[in-house]
């Protein structure tokens, strides 16, 4: 994504219809509407189909996304939500990709890649799609690169640029490498050109998602996307998500939001870099210091060159541009040099090879560090050969006299499927089973044999085959196992059967029996009724006389023993309420009623509490609430009540200051605080924001020497006296207009 550019899209449902306006509900306006995964089996002619029913015009239907862009009238958006089939419906947003430039070219050679091209790797035939403005397929350093495409702007099989953006990032993937004008990271990649931008580098979200669509329906390896926006659009979520299901390795810029947040550390990676499904890139310059411009947050993965980046454009030209967008095609174009060469799992290789930039290990500016394309794709792939057998199903277990068939897969060093040869099959135990030479085993005793099927070089595989007799009943568990019950309590027991492989069975009729009937007896239901104190055993005997057991302890009926009060700690400031509750437990641990509550408050000069557990703060201080109930049990809470803190206090001062001036406030504070100020101005020129204490000491100072951001910020603790606020303008010819924030919030004393 280039820099220079602040993304506002509006969701559908922040555009409320003018009230009583039939123009505006009869106008159609431009959603996605997505469909639950629940739905059943939906294909686009269903979808379509049910558009036209609500009175809609379809634009778009997708094979791999649950959605389509339809056109719709407020009235029919609103009986579409009502579909349980519809699980959400947005506005058809907009993804933008905007220009600025710098200095010198020197990416593809900053991240090692011709390195990797003198080993003979450069990604032929790895399908890149390039989702952008399109791409300029007549250029002599992209054409014999260039296969196909389609462009969802006009809705035609013609992805010519007509802006440049998507010609220039498609040169640093795969500028040819033919001793003309650039080489690209994968000089023999495969590019395929998605126009979903047109020649203002703005695009719906509608037309990106079909971009995403058409990438997994054309079996694409890698798609680039160099665009992005703030909203977080659901279809472009599921489309990123579907794209990553489908195996492709999505890869977006993360923006240029840094300095527009005016360089403070916030999450400012754009959408759809911020997703999961989707690797984000930053820039850096020519130093491997972040640019001035590029994104931050959580979501960042890599670092990649992004300022004043040369390549390919239209009219077989060559330009210099900068921003994320120029960082994501060089992750692009590594991704299909690890594709072609080594192998493995791409965004795996991506980040254990990262050269680390910045703080150690991972960091919200450059996630990972800068791909280096030597680490990651400098290593020429070994021929596949056989070094794994697996042989399926891999531990079967038979019952006496049944047969199994057994197949051998072969792996290679890739773990990639490859022949075997001819296989020799083999039984360790020839008394538990034998195994003929199409795989299919004989068992013919008790026990365990090992199945080993060998192939060319030696290398072979093994399975383990358990030969058993028929289940029997061995255990019965009784459930539940222990059971606490009062006097006239009853209990319904259970039982299940387990044989002798630990797996369940049938228990036969079961004859129930109490060892101590003076405590209890069982129906023969296994309903347990208990008649007076102390415990007896519950014995379930089922076939063949196996038995099993549980434990009945009958006690006393269960008496109030303690309170506690919630909450236990509490502070307040004076008037403020809090509502207490009061939980009682029995002598066995269990909840139990507390019958009727006694509130009380051991310092009513701090704060009293009503019949229902209200407490009301009247006065500094603490006090201890009490709650007593039954038998004079009670519990305690602890109330602080404070005096409320004074509320902060807002100033500004104005003021126009001539070149190489310095203007000064004075702000008088009553009491110790925390003082806030932001100083900002307008055109061209510097200021400096200075602070002195009442005895003339210069206490802060904020000095971003740079006329580009207008705006200067201090913090600073001061106590009561007359403060100074000093603003020196370092203008040379222009006098600039200048307004000052400030905010003192009071520090509470005891």
């Amino acid at each position: 994504m280039l820099i220079s550019v602040i993304v506002f899209a509006v969701l559908l449902n922040s555009i409320p219809a003018e009230a009583g306006s039939t123009r505006q509900n009869r106008s159609q306006r431009k959603v996605v509407i997505g469909f639950k995964e629940s739905a059943g089996r939906q294909t686009p002619e269903n979808r379509r189909s049910l558009i036209r029913q609500h009175g809609g015009r379809t634009r778009r239907a997708y094979r791999n996304l649950a959605a389509v862009a339809a056109e719709l009238t407020d009235s029919q958006i609103a009986s579409l939500r009502a579909n349980p089939n519809v699980a959400y419906v947005e506005q058809d947003g907009m993804l933008y990709a905007l220009d600025a430039e710098l200095d010198a070219s020197w990416g593809v050679k900053r991240i090692g890649a011709g390195e990797v091209h003198a080993l003979e790797n450069r990604g032929k035939g790895v399908k890149v799609a390039l989702i952008d403005t399109g791409i300029d397929y007549t250029h002599i350093d992209l054409d014999d690169n260039y296969v196909d495409g389609y462009d969802f702007v006009n809705d035609d099989s013609d992805p010519m640029d007509d802006s440049g953006h998507g010609t220039h990032c498609a040169g640093i993937i795969a500028a040819e490498d033919n001793d003309i004008g650039v080489v690209g990271v994968a000089p023999e990649a495969s590019l395929y050109a998605v126009k979903a931008l047109d020649s203002t580098g703005t695009g719906y979200l509608s037309d990106v998602a079909a971009g995403i669509d058409w990438a997994i329906e054309n079996g694409m390896d890698i798609i680039s996307l160099s665009m992005g926006t703030n909203e977080d659009y659901q279809t472009m979520r599921d489309a990123c998500k579907r794209a990553e299901t489908a195996g492709i390795i999505v890869i977006a810029a993360a923006g240029n939001d840094y300095r527009r947040r005016r360089n403070r550390e916030w999450d400012t990676v754009d959408y759809p870099a911020r997703y999961n499904s989707v690797i984000a890139v930053g820039a850096i310059d020519q130093t491997d210091i972040k640019t001035y411009f590029s994104s931050t947050g959580a979501a960042m993965e890599l670092a990649a060159p992004g300022i004043y980046v040369g390549s390919t454009d239209l009219g077989q030209s060559y330009s210099y541009r900068s921003g994320t967008s120029m960082a994501c095609p060089h992750v692009a174009g590594v991704a299909a040099l690890i594709l072609s060469g080594p192998g493995g799992d791409v965004r795996t290789v991506l980040q254990e090879t990262a050269e680390d930039l910045g703080t150690a290990g991972w960091d919200l500016w450059y996630g990972y560090g800068l791909v280096d394309a030597f680490a990651a794709a400098g290593s020429a792939p070994e021929p596949p050969i056989l070094t794994r057998i697996e042989i399926t199903p891999g531990s079967p277990t038979l019952f006496l006299g049944e047969t199994q068939q057994f197949t051998a897969r072969g792996k290679d060093q890739y773990d990639d499927p490859i022949a075997t040869g001819d296989i020799t099959w083999v039984s360790s135990d020839l008394t538990v089973g034998t195994i003929g030479a199409s795989g299919l085993f004989q068992s013919d005793g008790l026990g365990i044999t090992t199945i080993q099927a060998t192939g060319e070089r030696g290398v072979f595989g093994t399975a383990e085959v358990l030969v058993i007799t028929i289940p029997m009943l061995d255990k019965i568990d009784v459930s539940p196992s222990s059971a606490t019950l009062f006097v006239g309590d009853t209990q319904e027991f259970t039982v299940s059967g387990i044989d002798q492989y630990d797996e369940a069975i049938e228990t036969g009729a079961i004859t129930w029996a109490s060892s101590n009937t003076d405590v209890g007896t069982i129906e023969g239901s296994g309903l347990f009724t208990a008649l007076g104190l102390g415990k007896t055993t519950i014995t379930a005997i089922g076939d063949e006389g196996i038995e099993g057991t549980a434990t009945v302890f009958v006690v006393a009926d269960a008496i109030l023993t303690t309170i506690e009060v919630s909450p236990a700690n509490v502070t307040l400031y004076i008037n403020e309420q809090q509502r207490f509750a009061a939980t009682g437990t029995d002598q066995y641990s269990d909840p139990i009623a507390t019958g009727d509550l006694t509130w009380e408050s051991n310092n009513p000069g701090v704060g009293t509490i009503d019949e229902d557990g209200l407490f009301t703060a009247v006065g500094v201080g603490e006090t201890t609430i009490r709650a007593t109930g039954d038998g004079s049990v009670s519990g305690t809470a602890r109330v602080v009540v404070e005096a409320e803190p004074a509320a902060p206090d807002e100033f500004t001062f104005t003021g126009y200051i001539r070149p190489n001036q310095e203007l000064w406030h004075t702000l008088s504070v009553s009491k110790p605080a925390v003082m806030y100020l932001n100083l900002s101005w307008y055109g061209w020129g510097d200021l400096r924001l200075r602070v002195y204490d009442p005895d003339g000491k210069m206490v802060a100072e904020s000095d971003s020497n740079t006329w580009r951001i207008q705006e200067e910020e201090i913090t600073v603790n001061v106590d009561q006296g007359d403060w100074q606020i000093a603003v020196k303008s370092k203008a040379r010819r222009r006098s600039l207009s200048y307004f000052i924030e400030g905010m003192l919030t009071y520090i509470t004393t005891e």
